[in-house]
């Protein structure tokens, strides 16, 4: 369950931080190439999120998780983007 929790942010720093290092461009425009990875990696991390709640949670309870778990990432994924995107072009 930590490495679903985990995963969406990691690759967005990641990602982020190799598009830092490689991005020609003075504006730092190849960022925004970062967004639909990220939202794979949401998309990914709910399928892992749910196979750990599935042996506790049953029915609609399960359900209301996995979409507060998706919903919650995605905020969670554009604040680390916006925040590793600021602090990257800072260092470039």
């Amino acid at each position: 369950m930590w490495s679903a929790l985990l995963l969406p942010s990691g690759v967005v720093t990641v990602g982020n931080a190799v598009v830092a290092a490689n991005s020609p461009g003075p504006y730092g425009e190849n960022f925004l190439n970062i967004l639909p990875i990220g939202l794979l990696a949401v998309i990914f991390g709910t399928i892992l999120f749910s196979g750990a709640i599935r042996p506790r949670y049953r029915g609609r309870s399960r359900v209301m998780l996995n979409c507060f778990y998706f919903l919650g990432q995605v905020v969670i994924g554009i604040g680390v983007w916006a925040g590793s995107c600021l602090g990257f072009m800072e260092l470039r």
